[in-house]
């Protein structure tokens, strides 16, 4: 019995969706197995002990901090280690924290991308930002001044204006959580 070109490409289709089944089930395996045993991670652990960040832009919370979840412009899951806060396209973005402004780029899948470094490792990345932004890199900023206005993040089209807000502790992505928030 010869088997034909189809069924040959049949059953390599098979073994690699198969393989990609088993691979994605492995994945969400061990993303539960953290969850289940949580350890504090020492960003996690400098997070309780670093100042209370000035929210960005006034709006609410588009989509939140999530290691796995559905982009709806690129229409696929991805890591979203930030938080996407809703603003009009323009209005000003303030810095969360007062330090040092470390890079200022132009991203194209981001758009504007503005990072201030502050005291004890802490870093907070601003993307979907108008360009240019209204500050350059070496500059001191204090928490609250105007870094720029909201423009758009290619790669987050679907969610219109706002403001990508990423929150690095000593080179970990950690949830960034606002003033009025820690007072809850």
């Amino acid at each position: 019995m010869s088997v034909t070109r189809w069924e040959k490409v049949r059953f390599w289709v098979s073994v690699i969706v198969c393989a990609g089944v088993v691979a994605g089930s492995a994945v969400w395996a061990r993303a539960l197995r953290e969850k289940e045993t949580p350890v504090l991670s020492q960003a996690a652990q400098a997070e309780e002990t670093f100042p209370a960040l000035v929210r960005p832009v006034p709006g609410e919370t588009l989509r939140g901090f999530e290691r796995q979840g559905w982009n709806a412009t690129l229409r696929c899951y991805d890591a979203h280690e930030a938080l996407d806060l809703a603003a009009n396209e323009g209005d000003a973005v303030l810095a969360a924290l007062s330090g040092t402004v470390v890079a200022v780029r132009r991203d194209r899948l981001l758009g504007g991308v503005v990072e201030v470094e502050s005291e004890g490792g802490i870093l907070c990345r601003y993307a979907a930002l108008k360009w240019p932004a209204a500050v350059s890199e070496s500059e001191t900023v204090d928490a609250g001044q105007r870094l720029g206005g909201v423009g758009g993040a290619p790669c987050e089209a679907a969610q219109g204006a706002h403001v990508h807000f990423a929150l690095i502790v000593n080179g970990e992505t950690v949830e960034p959580r606002f003033h009025a928030e820690k007072e809850r």
